[in-house]
């Protein structure tokens, strides 16, 4: 059945749908995960984050008081 005629005299039929096959997805076996293990990581991880802050401040307060001796010379 003719539903619509295009402008470069193509017919769009109702009919000539195409099915598209459902995305399966296939996932590995549930593996137990130990929650103390990911609660550790990311206690280290905080630690690194502020030991690599406090670093970068101890920079910063060092070059600030190397600039403010050779500026009082």
């Amino acid at each position: 059945m003719q539903k619509n005629l295009f402008h470069n005299k193509k017919i769009l039929d109702e009919n000539d749908t195409k099915k598209e096959k459902p995305i399966t997805y296939y996932t590995n076996p549930q593996i137990p995960v130990d929650i103390n293990i990911l609660l550790n990581k990311v206690k280290i991880e905080n630690k690194n984050k502020r030991k690599k802050s406090i670093v970068l401040l101890g920079f910063v307060v060092l070059i600030v008081g190397v600039m403010g001796i050779f500026v009082s010379l």
